[in-house]
This record gives structure tokens, sequence and C-alpha cells, in this order.
């Protein structure tokens, strides 16, 4: 096996590694915050701190994952055409969920005759994750495409 095509498996194995690793973080931070609202106002902040704890080496494994993706984006062709495609659906994500949502939760509480003004911190919350996720969506939906 060439050096090349070793790159391009470890690009591969990055691709696959980073998502696994972003699903399980969230799934981790919606599991974690789910026992919270069942226990006592005196436990959240030791659940907090296990939840941090838990998610440590979930993102270092996608952190590792990015900076592998970005290093060997340009291994070979078909990586390169990975790589490009899952920055665009992550590009695209961000103007939809920057830009969009914040308009459409606005139009709807002004036609809604609402008073109070929405609520946009899960925005800046959850940028990005979704962000990162439209990423990994885009470069397995162009891997498995061929």
């Amino acid at each position: 096996m060439s050096n090349r095509q070793k790159k391009a498996d470890r690009f591969y194995l990055a691709s696959t590694v980073g998502a696994i690793a972003l699903f399980v973080s969230l799934e981790l931070y919606v599991f974690v915050n789910y026992i919270l609202l069942t226990l006592p106002d005196a436990m959240h902040a030791p659940g907090m701190l296990a939840r941090n704890l838990l998610n440590l080496p979930t993102l270092a494994a996608l952190a590792g994952a990015l900076i592998t993706l970005i290093v060997l984006r340009n291994s070979d062709e078909f990586a390169l055409a990975i790589w490009n495609s899952g920055t665009t659906s992550g590009f695209f994500m961000s103007i939809i969920w920057l830009f969009f949502v914040p308009v459409f939760l606005s139009a709807q509480a002004a036609l809604s005759g609402s008073s109070e003004k929405p609520d946009f911190d899960f925005l800046i919350a959850w940028g990005a994750p979704v962000i990162m996720a439209a990423v990994f969506v885009g470069l397995h939906i162009k891997r498995l495409r061929g």
C-alpha cells in the first residue's frame, strides 16, 4: 500500500471517527440534561461536571478528527471532493442557521402578536454542533454516493 493510499485511508477513518464523536457528544449532552431535570437542584452542579468530564474524550476525538481532516484533505482527488462537499454543506448550514432561523423566529413572534422577544440563546449554543453535523453529513453523503 502506497503512502498516498495510507493518507487517504486515514482521512476516511477520521471522517468516520469525527461523525461518531459528534453523535456521542450530542447524545451525552441531551441524555445527561434529561437526567438532570429529574434530579434535585443540589445535584445539578455535580451532574454538569460529570457531563463535561464524560464529554472530554469525545470532544478530543472530534478535535483530532477535524485536524486530521484538514491536514489530509489533499491526500487524493476523491478525498478532496469529499472535503469540498462537506465544507459546502457546512457553509450553507451556517448561513441557514445564523441568518434564516433568527429571521424566522422573529417573524413568528411578530406575527403571533407576542410582546416578548424570541430567545436566541439556543442558536448560539447549538450553532457549532449543527454546522459540524452538516459538514459530516455532507462528507458521508458524498462518500456513499461516490
